[in-house]
This record gives structure tokens, C-alpha cells and sequence, in this order.
């Protein structure tokens, strides 16, 4: 084998390895980009049903002070900053 010919495929399994291991790391960089995002979207729908308890709780407790507030009151009421409506 000449010499020019072992360069030629010292080369050759440089590039291989470089290429592998560019491969490598960029595999892991999209696993890990995926369980990122999977935690975002798990820490998102926890704060969601946080929020959607706080909502509920706080119509109620509007309910109630209305109710106290106004006896005569009558008709549909809507609280959009809670997302909800009463009907009274």
C-alpha cells in the first residue's frame, strides 16, 4: 500500500468517525429537546388545573357575595375574568 493510499483512507475513516459522532450528539440533543418540551407540556396543564380550580372557586365565592349584595338580583351574570356565568 503506498503512501498516498493509506492517507486516502486514514481520510476516509476520519471523516466516518467525525460524521458519526456528529450523528451522535445531534441524536441526543433532539432527545433531550423532546423532554423539555414534554416537561413544559406537563408543567403547563398542571398550572392550567391550578388555575381552573382557582377560577371555579372564585365564581363561587362571587356568587355569593352578589347574592349577599343584591337580593333582587335576577337573570344570567357573566364573570368573564373567571370564565363563568351565573344564573340567578
Amino acid at each position: 500500500m503506498t503512501s498516498i493510499q493509506r492517507n486516502r483512507h486514514e481520510g476516509f475513516a476520519a471523516v466516518t468517525a467525525v460524521l458519526l459522532v456528529s450523528f451522535g450528539i445531534m441524536a441526543m440533543s433532539l432527545a433531550t429537546l423532546g423532554a423539555a418540551a414534554m416537561y413544559a407540556d406537563s408543567v403547563s396543564a398542571h398550572e392550567s388545573r391550578i388555575q381552573n380550580a382557582l377560577n371555579d372557586q372564585a365564581c363561587t365565592d362571587s356568587r355569593a357575595l352578589i347574592q349577599a349584595k343584591d337580593a333582587l338580583v335576577s337573570g344570567p351574570v357573566s364573570l368573564p375574568e373567571f370564565n363563568c356565568s351565573l344564573s340567578f
